[in-house]
């Protein structure tokens, strides 16, 4: 997924964190209950970035646009397109 949002002209990284509060609560948690309730699903976690008009001075941000655009590549590389 992270080499096809690249192909698409964005910046895209693996990382095996998903964050250090809310987000690695809610990957840890959906696990958790899928685990729990044997469910054959796989479950993942895309960080984006904050839009630029959120972002303060100096923090990675990408428009709307191109954080939809680089979703997208995300999922037609999940599925197989």
């Amino acid at each position: 997924m992270a080499e096809a949002i690249r192909r698409a002209g964005l910046p895209a990284a693996v990382s095996n964190s998903a964050g250090t509060f809310v987000c690695n609560d809610l990957l840890y948690t959906l696990l958790y209950r899928i685990e729990l309730e044997g469910l054959p699903i796989r479950c993942g976690f895309l960080h984006v970035p904050c839009l630029p008009e959120q972002a303060s001075e100096g923090t990675p941000s990408l428009p709307l646009a191109e954080t939809v655009r680089g979703l997208a590549a995300a999922v037609a590389a999940l599925i197989g397109k």
